[in-house]
């Protein structure tokens, strides 16, 4: 696959629709649909963060640790999420990240 890729030139890959022309050609030569806009998907940071990973969450977020990160701003983050706050799932994400990094370290 990547000899095949690399072998490709530039300037076939994109098409008049802006790009993926090997893309939708295999599709086309497959007999299915060549594809239309980008989609993504949402990843569910708030639905884990309340299920799945709530615990994990709480040790990371709770827990002392030697960082610049506020404790008492942790706290709220993590008490935000809990109580539903979706736009805070982010932050939390983040904050988490930080401090599995830092553990790890």
């Amino acid at each position: 696959v990547i000899a095949a890729a690399a072998g490709v030139s530039t300037g076939s890959l994109f098409d008049r629709r802006g790009g993926r022309a090997p893309i939708r050609a295999a599709l086309r030569s497959l007999g299915l649909p060549d594809g239309g806009a980008k989609r993504g998907f949402a990843v569910p940071i708030f639905d884990w963060l309340r299920g799945p990973l709530r615990d994990h969450a709480a040790g990371l977020l709770l827990d002392s640790a030697e960082d610049p990160l506020s404790p008492g701003r942790l706290e709220r983050l993590f008490t935000d999420v809990q109580s539903g706050r979706r736009d805070r799932a982010t932050a939390c994400w983040t904050a988490m990240c930080w401090r599995a990094w830092l553990r790890s370290r």
